[in-house]
Formats: structure tokens, C-alpha cells, sequence
């Protein structure tokens, strides 16, 4: 379907004229594109090859992948703490159809990576279907071939879809970006039972063609197509609720679970993959290319902005990390999150930087010396990486993020540009499939989300073990209500001078969860996945399985807490964790000693912890984001379902 509203074009992809890539090397990522409507300049396997090279590159995935990603991901979930600006605003639950970042997410997804597919699908569907010839080469190119290069498109186009009614529900199906339609023609939203049949068909078709050995690594296979197959399997068997907004209800739960069992078996037992550990995984020197645990991944390239990942440089905390940029001082681990790691877990050095972490290795050169030890996090400087008073400006949860960022060397940037580093995006790596088996277990156990279980436990432990972490011994629910653990704090023993103490009493108004470490499987994903862009899909889950459960989960993540160090406490706590508490409590505490002591303390104007808007969220629905405003002008808002025309071959769209 050929659409003039922006929201749906394709990349236009001219042969020696526009590329989407430089052309230096021989890199499949970095090639020539071959994509005029008519087949001029095609005939090669390799030139072939060479569109959809864009679909596993940076560019089209850039504006996804530079904001929307991590914000929806990480912040609406709860993972990441950031409370700045629209970024912010999804972290606190304060959505609306005009946040710029739901844009570029949504609007990546349509104009980028699915309008590329479907041109790509729609040059090679003609050439199979005998409609467009191919010129005449030495060594033509094969059915086979084609069919090859066809399903990669195929698999991409799935994935995209995929997220896109994941994040937003009913969203608009698009098949054919070729077919003239009149000007004003606008596309009806389609049901997610529409979008999970037409997701299907393409990866079943994407398994069929696509090869068992790629001839790059980088490169899908069928293993990669069935892995989002399982993945969308999952989805669809947790679908168990009549969810407002954008329902769906799956009539075989335990065939679909079955499937996903069956699916992950196969994958791990393949051979081609092996568990790795995260120091070795996240290694900045292995983030141009797969690792052991790569099944289906994008490869962002060294280029201009836009190009490459510009995640570093987002999460990095100033100059000293990320050259050029380095926004990433006020984001953190979300202190519920962050207390759930035992500290012997190196997963959680790996995560992020915090108090009594011991020294972090990294590369250096001569412009940005760089040596961080935990101990450095106490208001001291540390070789220019933080500002004299770390608390005043610093992340809330005495952590910034290390995971991709950490240890970059400086001279791998292009020139003149900070925010655009290659990186590896695993999209599916096999701990996922690992956990992915686990999930169906569990659910098949049990549905009862709170219900613990055994099932899923030895592939839940040999993703622990493979990365160092302590393994779990006894049986583990998917969600852990945490009602009866709830935290409070009653009192205070403040120093007042070097010789005198007093106790003094906080009144709390309100519950807190932040200090409770969670049992339960969606924490241990969590943990494993922690910005690596899964986190909202796995609550999205949980949601169609147990709404209620899902809210809990949201109240009880209490992801708002700051915490700061508490008013004239003895030197030696400062060097642990145990000298902070939450900043709204403290807040409280200073003024009650102002009242007390007003020669000692003087009252504070200290703003509290952010508010997080859960009412509004629940009102709103916003489980499903809004479509941005910028985006419907091009859209019927009516659901239509599509699912017989779909399995048919004849969806108008």
C-alpha cells in the first residue's frame, strides 16, 4: 500500500543514489542497497542479500531504539529510575498520546522497519511469482534464495508488529505498501487477534525459507524465527483475561504453552547457542558481533547520529563516560530492583555502578583516565567522573547504569560524534529462551500466578549458574504478593553532637515496599533483563493473565523512593548503605528535629520523592500507550477483525 501520510512510508531505497549505509568495507551491514520497484541492478544472491541489510542496521531501528525502547522498557516498567521531562513521565506513569518518545517508537516500527520489510517482501514476491524478470547474470540466483531473502524480511516485519500491538493494542496491520489507494484513504485499526494470526503466518513462513547457517553470523536463521515465534506463543497463552482496551482470549492456553515448550526445546537443544556469562556478553570489545547467546539481534554501526546506538550516551553519566554527551546522572536502578540483587550476584555489578562494588575494570585512554571504586560514590571526586556532592545531583539509588556503557573506549567513536557507537541489540538471546521454556512450565503447573512452583526451576538455575548467581532451591510463584511483607519505619537514632543520641519518632503516611526483596519469577526476569528492552512485555504478560496482579505488582514495585543519607549520622556509616533512608521520610525527620532543635537543625524545603501517577494510569488504561495524535490522522478509529481474511491471503492492507 502505497501511503502518503508519513506514518507508513518506507525508507526509499535507491540503487547508487541514497544509501542507508557507508560503503567503505565489505560488511553486510555497511553495503550498497539495490531497490528500485523495477529489478535493474539486481540478480546476484549477494545484492539480494544487500536489502535487508538495512533491517538488521541501526538506522531504521534508531528511533525505537535511541528513546522508546528503554523509556517504555525500562522506565514505565519500573526497571530504571528517571524522572526527567516525557522520558520521566512514562517512569511516572504520566502518559499521554502527545509524548514525543511514543512517537518515534511508533512511527520507527511503521515507517522504518515494517515499510522496508514490505517493500523488500513485495520485490521478491513478484520475482517468485514470475511478474518482474531477473536480469540475466553468470550465476543467477536460486528459488531458494529468494525465498531466503524473503523470509528475513518476513521475520523482521513479524517482530515489528509484534511490539507494535504489544505496546499500543489495536494498531494498524500493514502488508502491502504497493497497492494506489486514494489520497484520503486512512487504514482501520486491526484486533490483536488479527495482528497475532498475521504475526504467525509470516514466522511460519520466515522458518520455512530462511536457513538453518546463515552465511553471517549476524544473519537470522530459522532458529531466530522460531525463538519470536515462542515468544509470541507465550503472549498469546497468557492472554487469559478480558483485558479493557484491546482484548484477546486464547481458546488453548495449554496447546499454545506446549508450543512454546517444544519450540525453546528444539533451539536449546540445537547446538548452536551456549550460555555465557554477562562480563563476557556485555564486554564492550564483543558488542560488534553475536555471542554465544545471540539467536536474533540487530547490529547498530559506527556512523553518523542516527546510525550507530546512541544508548551509551544516554545512560552514561557525564563527559568522562560518554564523550561529547553523558545524560545518564540522574538515572538509576529502581532501588526495588536494585535490592532484590544479593550482593555476591555479579550480575549486579554488571548492572550497574554502586556502594561497595569494589574496583570496575575499564578502558581508558589518555584524554579520559577513568578508575571508579564503590568507595568513591561518598561525595568524594573520582578522577572527574563525579562532582564533589555525588548526593546532591547524583542517581537516588547510589547506582548509575554500567550494563552497554561502562568501559567504552573513547577512540571507537566517529569522529565528532558521541552518540553513535556500534552495539549489538540482542533481540532474543538463549537465556530468554531458557526462561521462556520455564514460563510455559510454570503456567502448565499452575495458572495461578501465585502460586508457587517447581516447574521451570532447572532452566531458571542454569541461567543463574551460567552467569554466577546463587541458584534457587525452592519453588518460586510467577508473582509474589508482597502485602505481607510490607515495610515501615517508626523511629530514628539521630546523632546530635559527638557524645549525644536521640531517638526520634517519623509518622508515616504511607506504605513501603522499596526495602522488600521480591521471590518470585518476574524478579528474577527482571534481574536477568534489566535494560535489555523486556522488562514492559514481561508485565504486559502478567497483565493479560492477572490484571489484578499486574496492578499489584505496579503499587508495590514502589518505584518513587529516593533515598539520601540521614542528618548528622556518625562518619563510619557513611561507608555502608545503611547510613540513607528514604528521602521523604528524611525529609519528615529533618523538619521534627527542626521543631526539636531548632539550635541544631534548621527546617528543609527539600522537594519529596516524585509522585507516581498509578491512579491516572488505571483510569486511562494506559497497559495499551496511546497511538500519538501525529499518527492517526492516518487511521480509522474502528477495530475491525481481520483474521479470516488474513488466513485467506486477502487482507486489503
Amino acid at each position: 500500500m502505497k501511503l502518503n501520510n508519513f506514518k507508513h512510508k518506507a525508507v526509499v531505497l535507491t540503487a547508487g543514489v541514497a544509501t542507508l549505509f557507508a560503503t567503505s568495507c565489505k560488511d553486510f551491514l555497511e553495503e550498497d542497497l539495490y531497490a528500485e520497484n523495477s529489478t535493474s541492478g539486481l540478480g546476484k544472491y549477494e545484492q539480494f542479500q544487500s536489502l535487508t541489510a538495512p533491517l538488521y542496521g541501526g538506522k531504521l531501528w534508531a528511533p525505537y531504539e535511541q528513546k522508546f525502547s528503554w523509556c517504555v522498557n525500562e522506565g514505565l516498567s519500573g526497571v530504571l529510575y528517571n524522572v526527567y521531562d516525557q522520558e520521566g513521565a512514562l517512569f511516572k506513569l504520566s502518559i499521554g498520546d502527545d509524548n514525543t518518545i511514543l512517537k518515534e517508537g511508533y512511527t520507527g516500527l511503521y515507517s522504518g522497519v515494517i515499510a522496508t520489510a514490505n517493500q523488500i517482501i513485495d520485490k521478491v514476491t513478484r520475482i517468485l511469482d514470475g511478474l518482474d524478470p531477473l536480469p540475466e547474470v553468470s550465476t543467477p540466483i536460486s528459488t531458494e534464495q529468494l525465498e531466503e531473502v524473503r523470509g528475513e524480511a518476513l521475520l523482521f516485519r513479524a517482530f515489528a508488529h509484534f511490539l507494535a500491538t504489544e505496546y499500543f493494542g489495536n494498531v494498524p496491520l500493514i502488508l502491502d505498501t504497493q497497492k494506489d489507494i486514494a489520497e484520503d484513504a486512512k487504514i482501520p485499526l486491526a484486533s490483536r487477534a488479527t495482528l497475532y494470526k498475521s504475526i504467525e503466518k509470516d514466522l511460519l513462513q520466515a522458518i520455512a525459507a530462511l536457513p538453518d547457517k546463515p552465511t553471517d553470523a549476524r544473519r537470522a536463521s530459522k532458529m531466530s524465527a522460531k525463538a519470536v515465534l515462542a515468544k509470541l506463543y507465550l503472549t498469546m497463552a497468557s492472554c487469559q483475561s478480558s483485558v479493557p482496551g484491546a482484548p484477546y482470549l486464547e481458546a488453548d492456553v495449554a496447546g499454545k504453552y506446549q508450543k512454546v515448550k517444544e519450540l525453546c526445546t528444539e533451539i536449546i537443544g540445537s547446538g548452536k547457542y551456549s550460555l555465557a556469562g554477562h562480563d563476557v556478553m556485555f564486554a564492550y570489545d564483543e558488542q560488534t558481533k553475536p555471542s554465544s547467546e545471540t539467536v536474533f539481534a540487530i547490529y547498530c554501526v559506527n556512523g553518523e547520529y542516527g546510525e550507530g546506538s546512541s544508548y551509551q550516551s544516554q545512560m552514561g553519566r557525564n563527559e568522562a563516560w560518554s564523550p561529547g554527551s553523558g545524560w545518564g546522572e540522574g538515572k538509576g536502578i529502581s532501588y526495588n530492583l536494585y535490592k532484590s540483587f544479593d550482593n555476591s550476584d555479579p550480575r549486579k555489578k554488571e548492572l550497574c555502578l554502586y556502594v561497595d562494588a569494589g574496583e570496575y575494570e575499564c578502558r581508558s585512554d589518555d584524554k579520559y583516565p577513568i578508575a571508579i571504586y564503590g568507595k568513591d560514590f561518598h561525595g568524594k571526586t573520582a578522577d572527574g567522573c563525579f562532582g564533589v556532592d555525588f548526593f546532591s545531583s547524583g542517581a537516588m539509588v547510589f547506582n548509575n547504569i554500567k550494563k552497554f556503557v561502562w568501559g567504552v573506549s573513547n577512540l571507537d567513536f566517529h569522529p565528532g560524534v558521541g552518540m553513535s557507537i556500534q552495539r549489538r541489540i540482542d533481540l532474543i538471546r538463549l537465556s530468554d529462551v531458557y526462561m521462556m521454556r520455564a514460563e510455559a512450565a510454570m503456567a502448565m503447573e499452575n495458572l495461578d500466578v501465585c502460586a508457587p512452583t517447581s516447574a521451570g526451576l532447572d532452566d531458571i538455575n542454569a541461567v543463574l549458574k551460567a552467569h554466577g548467581a546463587t541458584e534457587l532451591t525452592a519453588a518460586i510463584p510467577f508473582i509474589e504478593d508482597l502485602s505481607s511483607k510490607k515495610l515501615s519505619v517508626e523511629s530514628f537514632t539521630i546523632v546530635l553532637d559527638d557524645s549525644t543520641t536521640a531517638n526520634v519518632d517519623v509518622p508515616l503516611t504511607e506504605t513501603m515496599y522499596h526495602n522488600v526483596s521480591r521471590y518470585d519469577f518476574m524478579q528474577e526476569r527482571r534481574k536477568e533483563f534489566a535494560m535489555e528492552g523486556q522488562a514492559w512485555l514481561d508485565l504486559k504478560r502478567l497483565y493479560y493473565r492477572n490484571p489484578l496482579m499486574a496492578e499489584t505488582f505496579l503499587v508495590q514495585m514502589d518505584r518513587g523512593v529516593k533515598m539520601v543519607a540521614i542528618p548528622k549520622a556518625s562518619p563510619d556509616l557513611l561507608e555502608v548503605e545503611a547510613g540513607y533512608a528514604r528521602k521523604d521520610v528524611i525529609n519528615a525527620l529533618n523538619n521534627i528535629l527542626a521543631d526539636m532543635y531548632p539550635e541544631k537543625w534548621e527546617k528543609t524545603d527539600s522537594p519529596n520523592e516524585d509522585p507516581i501517577l498509578l491512579d491516572n494510569f488505571k483510569a486511562n488504561n494506559y497497559w495499551f500507550l496511546p497511538i500519538p495524535a501525529s499518527a492517526k490522522s492516518g487511521i480509522i478509529d474502528e477495530v475491525k477483525d481481520f483474521v479470516a481474511e488474513v488466513e485467506r491471503g486477502t487482507y486489503p492492507y
